[in-house]
Protein backbone atom coordinates (compact mmCIF):
# COMPACT_ATOMS: atom_id res chain seq x y z
CA UNK A 1 0.00 0.00 0.00
CA UNK A 2 1.39 3.52 -0.84
CA UNK A 3 0.28 6.57 0.80
CA UNK A 4 1.13 10.32 1.52
CA UNK A 5 -0.53 12.80 3.57
CA UNK A 6 -0.88 17.05 3.26
CA UNK A 7 -1.69 19.08 6.10
CA UNK A 8 -3.27 21.69 4.07
CA UNK A 9 -0.94 24.93 4.11
CA UNK A 10 1.62 23.16 6.69
CA UNK A 11 3.33 20.59 4.91
CA UNK A 12 3.09 17.38 3.08
CA UNK A 13 4.61 14.15 3.47
CA UNK A 14 6.51 12.66 2.25
CA UNK A 15 8.01 15.71 0.28
CA UNK A 16 8.45 14.11 -3.20
CA UNK A 17 4.72 12.13 -2.55
CA UNK A 18 4.32 11.18 -6.32
CA UNK A 19 7.42 9.60 -6.97
CA UNK A 20 8.15 8.37 -3.99
CA UNK A 21 5.25 8.07 -1.23
CA UNK A 22 5.19 6.02 1.88
CA UNK A 23 4.40 2.27 2.05
CA UNK A 24 2.78 -0.22 4.45
CA UNK A 25 2.46 -3.80 4.55
CA UNK A 26 -1.38 -4.50 5.29
CA UNK A 27 -2.10 -8.02 6.65
CA UNK A 28 -5.60 -9.32 7.49
CA UNK A 29 -6.11 -9.25 11.58
CA UNK A 30 -7.07 -12.76 12.38
CA UNK A 31 -9.63 -11.95 15.15
CA UNK A 32 -11.55 -9.37 12.96
CA UNK A 33 -12.01 -6.50 9.90
CA UNK A 34 -9.27 -4.14 11.10
CA UNK A 35 -6.01 -3.64 9.07
CA UNK A 36 -2.82 -3.41 10.74
CA UNK A 37 -0.12 -1.20 8.81
CA UNK A 38 3.51 -2.61 9.15
CA UNK A 39 6.89 -1.10 8.06
CA UNK A 40 9.94 -3.27 7.99
CA UNK A 41 12.12 -2.74 11.28
CA UNK A 42 15.98 -1.72 10.51
CA UNK A 43 18.22 -1.67 12.99
CA UNK A 44 20.50 1.54 13.25
CA UNK A 45 23.73 1.88 11.43
CA UNK A 46 26.92 1.98 13.53
CA UNK A 47 28.32 5.64 13.70
CA UNK A 48 31.79 6.83 13.76
CA UNK A 49 32.04 8.58 16.97
CA UNK A 50 33.81 11.45 14.68
CA UNK A 51 30.31 12.92 13.86
CA UNK A 52 28.67 13.41 17.31
CA UNK A 53 28.58 16.97 18.40
CA UNK A 54 27.11 17.25 22.16
CA UNK A 55 25.59 19.98 24.59
CA UNK A 56 27.45 19.37 27.54
CA UNK A 57 26.69 16.01 29.09
CA UNK A 58 22.76 15.85 28.58
CA UNK A 59 22.63 15.90 24.87
CA UNK A 60 25.00 14.76 22.06
CA UNK A 61 23.42 14.11 18.44
CA UNK A 62 25.23 12.42 15.65
CA UNK A 63 23.64 12.75 11.54
CA UNK A 64 24.67 10.53 9.26
CA UNK A 65 23.42 10.17 5.25
CA UNK A 66 23.18 8.33 2.58
CA UNK A 67 22.17 9.75 -0.52
CA UNK A 68 21.00 8.22 -3.36
CA UNK A 69 18.79 7.76 -6.48
CA UNK A 70 17.43 11.87 -5.37
CA UNK A 71 16.78 10.65 -1.78
CA UNK A 72 18.64 11.02 1.90
CA UNK A 73 18.38 8.08 4.14
CA UNK A 74 19.26 10.14 6.71
CA UNK A 75 19.12 8.76 10.43
CA UNK A 76 20.38 10.61 13.63
CA UNK A 77 21.31 8.99 16.91
CA UNK A 78 21.01 11.01 20.05
CA UNK A 79 22.81 10.35 23.35
CA UNK A 80 20.53 11.49 26.40
CA UNK A 81 22.61 11.54 30.13
CA UNK A 82 19.19 11.30 31.54
CA UNK A 83 16.84 8.04 29.64
CA UNK A 84 13.34 8.82 28.30
CA UNK A 85 10.43 7.45 30.35
CA UNK A 86 9.26 6.21 26.89
CA UNK A 87 10.20 6.35 23.44
CA UNK A 88 7.66 8.70 22.35
CA UNK A 89 8.99 11.23 24.89
CA UNK A 90 11.23 12.25 21.80
CA UNK A 91 10.32 14.43 18.70
CA UNK A 92 12.85 15.07 15.83
CA UNK A 93 11.87 18.10 12.72
CA UNK A 94 14.31 17.00 10.19
CA UNK A 95 14.87 18.03 5.96
CA UNK A 96 16.69 18.89 3.10
CA UNK A 97 18.01 22.30 3.42
CA UNK A 98 15.79 23.03 0.49
CA UNK A 99 12.21 22.61 2.41
CA UNK A 100 13.17 23.63 6.04
CA UNK A 101 10.52 25.95 7.52
CA UNK A 102 7.68 25.31 5.58
CA UNK A 103 6.17 24.53 8.26
CA UNK A 104 9.46 21.71 9.75
CA UNK A 105 7.18 19.11 11.77
CA UNK A 106 8.08 18.06 15.19
CA UNK A 107 7.26 14.10 14.60
CA UNK A 108 6.85 12.04 17.36
CA UNK A 109 9.25 8.71 18.28
CA UNK A 110 7.12 5.79 16.88
CA UNK A 111 8.46 1.92 16.34
CA UNK A 112 8.20 3.04 13.01
CA UNK A 113 10.30 5.99 13.02
CA UNK A 114 12.73 5.37 16.23
CA UNK A 115 14.26 2.63 17.90
CA UNK A 116 16.20 2.33 20.80
CA UNK A 117 18.53 0.52 23.50
CA UNK A 118 17.04 -0.89 26.25
CA UNK A 119 17.34 1.86 28.95
CA UNK A 120 16.18 4.49 26.42
CA UNK A 121 19.71 6.94 26.57
CA UNK A 122 20.62 6.15 22.84
CA UNK A 123 17.60 6.21 20.22
CA UNK A 124 18.04 6.52 16.39
CA UNK A 125 15.60 8.14 14.26
CA UNK A 126 15.61 7.26 10.71
CA UNK A 127 13.51 8.89 8.21
CA UNK A 128 13.64 9.28 4.25
CA UNK A 129 14.19 13.15 2.83
CA UNK A 130 15.09 14.65 -0.11
CA UNK A 131 18.11 14.54 -2.09
CA UNK A 132 19.78 18.34 -0.60
CA UNK A 133 23.66 17.77 0.38
CA UNK A 134 22.84 19.82 3.65
CA UNK A 135 20.33 18.93 6.06
CA UNK A 136 18.81 21.01 8.83
CA UNK A 137 17.08 19.54 12.24
CA UNK A 138 15.94 20.36 15.90
CA UNK A 139 15.64 17.66 18.61
CA UNK A 140 12.45 17.79 21.32
CA UNK A 141 12.55 16.13 24.07
CA UNK A 142 9.22 16.26 25.74
CA UNK A 143 8.96 17.88 28.79
CA UNK A 144 13.00 19.12 29.81
CA UNK A 145 14.49 20.70 26.48
CA UNK A 146 14.57 21.81 22.83
CA UNK A 147 17.63 21.45 21.02
CA UNK A 148 18.95 24.04 19.51
CA UNK A 149 18.50 26.53 22.31
CA UNK A 150 16.51 28.99 21.07
CA UNK A 151 14.55 29.78 18.30
CA UNK A 152 15.30 26.23 16.04
CA UNK A 153 12.84 27.19 13.55
CA UNK A 154 14.84 29.53 12.60
CA UNK A 155 18.52 28.41 13.80
CA UNK A 156 17.91 24.54 13.35
CA UNK A 157 21.25 22.50 13.43
CA UNK A 158 22.98 22.03 9.78
CA UNK A 159 24.70 19.31 8.61
CA UNK A 160 26.36 18.88 5.50
CA UNK A 161 26.52 14.79 4.03
CA UNK A 162 29.73 13.56 3.86
CA UNK A 163 31.41 16.52 6.09
CA UNK A 164 32.60 14.47 9.45
CA UNK A 165 33.22 17.95 10.97
CA UNK A 166 29.51 18.88 11.08
CA UNK A 167 30.58 22.33 9.33
CA UNK A 168 27.79 24.91 10.92
CA UNK A 169 25.82 24.44 14.00
CA UNK A 170 24.01 27.54 15.62
CA UNK A 171 26.43 29.12 18.24
CA UNK A 172 26.17 28.28 21.67
CA UNK A 173 23.79 30.41 23.91
CA UNK A 174 24.73 28.58 26.97
CA UNK A 175 27.99 28.56 28.33
CA UNK A 176 28.74 24.57 27.47
CA UNK A 177 31.07 23.98 30.03
CA UNK A 178 35.12 25.23 30.73
CA UNK A 179 36.47 26.58 28.45
CA UNK A 180 35.06 29.72 26.20
CA UNK A 181 32.84 31.01 23.31
CA UNK A 182 31.76 33.70 21.83
CA UNK A 183 28.73 35.83 21.37
CA UNK A 184 26.38 38.96 21.86
CA UNK A 185 23.58 36.69 23.42
CA UNK A 186 24.05 34.20 26.44
CA UNK A 187 21.66 32.01 28.83
CA UNK A 188 22.79 31.51 32.17
CA UNK A 189 21.06 28.28 33.75
CA UNK A 190 21.25 28.38 37.54
CA UNK A 191 20.07 25.81 39.96
CA UNK A 192 17.73 26.51 42.70
CA UNK A 193 19.32 27.60 45.99
CA UNK A 194 20.37 24.52 48.22
CA UNK A 195 19.08 22.17 45.29
CA UNK A 196 14.86 22.99 46.68
CA UNK A 197 13.87 22.03 43.08
CA UNK A 198 16.72 19.51 41.28
CA UNK A 199 14.57 18.94 38.22
CA UNK A 200 14.11 23.01 37.38
CA UNK A 201 16.81 25.83 36.89
CA UNK A 202 16.77 29.67 36.82
CA UNK A 203 17.14 31.44 33.27
CA UNK A 204 19.13 34.58 32.64
CA UNK A 205 19.71 36.09 29.73
CA UNK A 206 22.14 38.67 28.38
CA UNK A 207 22.21 40.71 25.58
CA UNK A 208 25.60 42.73 24.96
CA UNK A 209 25.58 45.16 22.15
CA UNK A 210 28.97 43.85 20.92
CA UNK A 211 30.27 40.66 20.39
CA UNK A 212 31.62 39.23 23.38
CA UNK A 213 33.77 36.43 24.44
CA UNK A 214 33.59 34.27 27.78
CA UNK A 215 35.73 32.20 29.80
CA UNK A 216 34.67 30.46 32.94
CA UNK A 217 37.22 29.63 35.65
CA UNK A 218 35.74 27.65 38.98
CA UNK A 219 31.63 28.52 39.01
CA UNK A 220 32.54 32.30 37.47
CA UNK A 221 32.27 33.89 34.28
CA UNK A 222 34.35 36.46 32.55
CA UNK A 223 32.86 38.13 29.96
CA UNK A 224 35.56 40.59 28.05
CA UNK A 225 35.13 42.11 24.24
CA UNK A 226 35.96 39.88 21.39
CA UNK A 227 37.94 43.15 19.73
CA UNK A 228 40.10 43.73 23.14
CA UNK A 229 40.02 46.29 25.28
CA UNK A 230 37.20 47.68 27.85
CA UNK A 231 33.52 47.15 27.19
CA UNK A 232 31.92 50.58 26.61
CA UNK A 233 28.50 48.90 25.21
CA UNK A 234 25.34 48.20 26.71
CA UNK A 235 24.38 44.97 28.80
CA UNK A 236 20.60 43.95 29.42
CA UNK A 237 19.78 41.42 31.53
CA UNK A 238 16.68 39.70 31.84
CA UNK A 239 15.03 37.00 34.50
CA UNK A 240 13.38 34.17 32.50
CA UNK A 241 12.04 32.30 35.12
CA UNK A 242 12.35 28.79 36.72
CA UNK A 243 11.55 26.38 34.45
CA UNK A 244 12.67 22.71 33.41
CA UNK A 245 15.84 21.86 33.38
CA UNK A 246 17.03 22.07 29.71
CA UNK A 247 14.42 24.00 28.39
CA UNK A 248 15.46 27.75 27.34
CA UNK A 249 12.69 28.80 25.45
CA UNK A 250 11.56 31.25 27.89
CA UNK A 251 14.58 32.94 27.54
CA UNK A 252 13.20 33.87 24.02
CA UNK A 253 10.42 35.97 24.54
CA UNK A 254 13.16 39.14 25.22
CA UNK A 255 15.03 38.43 21.70
CA UNK A 256 12.92 40.90 20.14
CA UNK A 257 12.97 43.74 22.84
CA UNK A 258 16.86 43.60 22.91
CA UNK A 259 18.82 46.67 22.17
CA UNK A 260 16.10 48.97 22.74
CA UNK A 261 15.77 50.52 26.17
CA UNK A 262 14.37 53.62 28.59
CA UNK A 263 17.31 56.47 28.82
CA UNK A 264 16.63 59.68 31.44
CA UNK A 265 12.57 59.40 31.45
CA UNK A 266 10.37 61.85 32.25
CA UNK A 267 7.15 61.83 34.14
CA UNK A 268 4.47 64.47 34.65
CA UNK A 269 1.59 64.91 36.38
CA UNK A 270 -1.40 67.39 36.55
CA UNK A 271 -4.88 67.34 38.55
CA UNK A 272 -8.38 68.00 37.35
CA UNK A 273 -11.44 68.17 39.23
CA UNK A 274 -11.27 64.61 41.27
CA UNK A 275 -8.99 63.04 39.11
CA UNK A 276 -5.02 62.66 38.45
CA UNK A 277 -2.85 62.50 35.11
CA UNK A 278 0.15 60.99 34.85
CA UNK A 279 2.51 61.00 31.88
CA UNK A 280 5.53 58.86 31.03
CA UNK A 281 7.92 59.99 28.65
CA UNK A 282 10.47 56.84 28.17
CA UNK A 283 12.72 58.73 26.03
CA UNK A 284 13.35 55.60 24.01
CA UNK A 285 17.12 54.45 22.68
CA UNK A 286 18.66 52.10 21.23
CA UNK A 287 22.86 51.68 20.95
CA UNK A 288 23.31 55.00 18.44
CA UNK A 289 20.73 57.09 20.62
CA UNK A 290 17.04 58.37 20.41
CA UNK A 291 15.14 55.90 18.41
CA UNK A 292 11.49 54.97 16.79
CA UNK A 293 12.49 51.71 15.82
CA UNK A 294 12.18 48.57 17.85
CA UNK A 295 9.64 48.41 21.06
CA UNK A 296 10.36 49.26 24.24
CA UNK A 297 9.38 46.35 27.15
CA UNK A 298 8.62 47.73 30.24
CA UNK A 299 7.49 46.09 34.31
CA UNK A 300 4.68 47.25 36.01
CA UNK A 301 4.01 46.49 40.06
CA UNK A 302 0.63 44.73 40.12
CA UNK A 303 -0.75 47.87 42.07
CA UNK A 304 0.47 49.57 39.44
CA UNK A 305 -1.59 47.68 36.53
CA UNK A 306 -4.61 48.28 38.48
CA UNK A 307 -4.11 52.16 39.25
CA UNK A 308 -2.87 53.47 35.66
CA UNK A 309 -4.95 53.29 32.79
CA UNK A 310 -2.91 53.17 29.42
CA UNK A 311 -4.26 55.98 26.84
CA UNK A 312 -1.83 56.48 24.35
CA UNK A 313 0.57 54.11 23.10
CA UNK A 314 4.21 54.07 24.51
Amino acid sequence: MAFAVNVIGKYILPPDWTNDPMTAECTQAADDDRLEFRTPHREPRQLPESQAFCEGTQFCHTPICDLQGGQNDFELVVDLEEPLDSLDQMQVAASGSSEWGNPSPMLTCSEELCTANPELTQITYHNTLNGDETVNYAVNIIGRFVMPPGDWTLEPYEYVCGDDTGTTLPPPTTPPGPGGGTGTRFVLELDEPNDSLPDQTRKYVLYFSEEMTYSQEGEGLTFAPTAGGDFTGILQMAYAGSTPRGDLSSAEYFDEYAGVYSYEPISSFCVMDDKVYVDFNWNKHDLNGPTDNGDLLMVAMPHHVRKYVCKTDI
